[in-house]
């Protein structure tokens, strides 16, 4: 994991996890990490000031030094709280496995490498755990996933579902037959299994990945790689990378993880600005905001609600929001000139604009704005 990676994923979790700020660098053979945060529900008190050092090791993870407010902490003691607590917090195990699972840590002069052990710490199983903890609630299980996903799987074997096929239409088809398979479970695990199913279909190489890891691999009929390739060439409002826009936030938020379904779309749209990539495009942010109300609509219905809301969606405006007027691809300098900085009032009014608009859309009535 080079360091510029590294201090990416820090400076997202500060999308995520409002006020959070991280910085790693590499002093003297060793891993420094440095993280201030507000002291969690005591917001009052003030900031939390972490400094950790992390050299190369081999066997059970241990740290050089930690601090806490420019106070130092027994380095032993301080994982064993981590340990503890990251146990009682995911339960399984999780924080005693993740520890004895990275049994070997190596730095070198741009990243780091970690070595974890599957059998002791299966990432599968530690990425579930952390999810459901953000989610509230466990996500679906395999079974209902894969049902889904096989009921999309045999529409496009019976051409139900077409490459031509406007993806609202492939929306309602997988709500409906979810609805009409009153599957177990609450709403909200209900949402999450279509659309994680369809998601596996329809979405994004990182976003097929992400959901495997947390709840397994498709192994049912129809499990060639056909399905992909017809709906990698549907369309959301004219545009493929809409759908996987909108895909990948729904099915984030139906997993109950509204922030970062967010801070994804967001994030990439800025790290494609300011770090050289191919530009900020606010006609993504819709996308991404529309597949967020969209999720949070249907979890918030009963099932028997469903098909209402299934028939309002008559078109690819009935769940996107209108783009007319909303800047697309703009470079770093056109975003700096119109725009400023992350955070600046244009920006936040642009956002503002993007979220009024969804708030009009059909489904968004429907459940209450």
């Amino acid at each position: 994991l080079s360091l510029e990676r590294l201090n990416g994923a820090l400076a997202f979790a500060g999308r995520v996890l409002p006020g959070f700020r991280g910085q790693a660098t590499i002093q003297n053979g060793a891993l420094k990490l440095r993280a201030s945060m507000p002291v969690p529900v005591l917001r009052d008190l003030g900031w939390w000031n972490l400094e950790a050092v992390v050299p190369p090791f081999e066997g059970r993870a241990r740290v050089a030094s930690i601090s806490l407010g420019g106070y130092a902490l027994p380095s032993g003691f301080s994982l064993a709280l981590a340990e503890g607590v990251a146990n009682m917090a995911l339960g399984n195990a999780i924080g005693t496995r993740a520890r004895s699972g990275l049994v070997r840590f190596e730095v070198a002069d741009g990243g780091v490498v970690g070595v974890v052990d599957q059998a002791v710490a299966p990432v599968r199983l530690l990425a579930r755990r952390f999810s459901s903890v953000l989610a509230g609630s466990d996500l679906p299980g395999l079974d209902l996933v894969n049902a889904r996903e096989a009921a999309i799987r045999q529409a496009i074997a019976e051409r139900r579902l077409t490459a031509g096929t406007p993806f609202s239409a492939w929306l309602g088809f997988t709500m409906a037959e979810a609805a009409q398979a009153r599957a177990s479970g609450n709403e909200r695990q209900v949402v999450t299994a279509a659309l994680f199913g369809l998601a596996r279909v329809c979405g994004s190489g990182a976003l097929i990945g992400f959901i495997n890891n947390f709840v397994g691999r498709y192994d049912g009929p129809a499990s060639g790689p056909r399905a992909r390739e017809v709906c990698r060439r549907v369309r959301l409002g004219g545009r493929g990378d809409l759908r996987l826009h909108f895909l990948t936030s729904a099915a984030l938020s139906a997993a109950s993880i509204e922030s970062l379904s967010y801070a994804v779309g967001e994030s990439k749209e800025l790290i494609d600005t300011l770090a050289g990539g191919s530009g900020f495009d606010f006609t993504d942010i819709v996308a991404n905001v529309s597949g967020i109300r969209f999720a949070e609509v249907f979890a918030a219905a009963p099932l028997a609600e469903w098909p209402a809301l299934v028939a309002l969606i008559e078109s690819d405006a009935s769940v996107l929001a209108s783009r007319d007027g909303i800047p697309g691809r703009l470079t770093r300098g056109e975003f700096e000139r119109r725009f400023g900085a992350p955070g600046s009032a244009p920006f936040t009014a642009m956002l503002s604009e993007i979220e009024a608009r969804v708030a009009q859309l059909p489904l968004s009535r429907a459940g209450g704005g």
